[in-house]
């Protein structure tokens, strides 16, 4: 039998991409209590100030409102340094949650006022 997953686990991988710039792909859960391994993965990769950031975010299984939190203040702090930051795939749950929250939209209308 396999191994079931850690609960509240989260692998966090950064890479180069010739197309994408860099890459921070999520696989598990980014709750409250992951949280802090993605900032620090979005901290590194925008300490080298690239041109573009993708967050692919095909194997997260979980997101909450604190997940969502620190996207929303990645967006910001990559736009303020002249990053553009997006989200390339995502989990159907992801896609749920950003519909719902609306947190796309409002990022990009807030994108598009500066």
């Amino acid at each position: 039998m396999a191994e079931a997953p850690e609960l509240g686990g989260l692998r966090v991988e950064t890479r180069s991409d010739e197309e994408s710039g860099i890459v921070v792909a999520l696989a598990g859960e980014l709750d409250l209590s992951t949280v802090s391994r993605f900032v620090n993965a979005i901290d590194d990769a925008l300490d080298d100030r690239p041109p573009a950031l993708q967050l692919d975010l095909s194997q997260l299984t979980f997101i909450d409102s604190s997940g969502v939190g620190a996207y929303v203040t990645a967006f910001r702090r990559a736009k303020a340094q002249g990053t553009n930051l997006s989200v390339g795939d995502r989990s159907p749950l992801v896609q749920r949650v950003l519909e719902l929250s609306g947190v796309e939209e409002a990022l990009a209308a807030e994108a598009a006022q500066n």
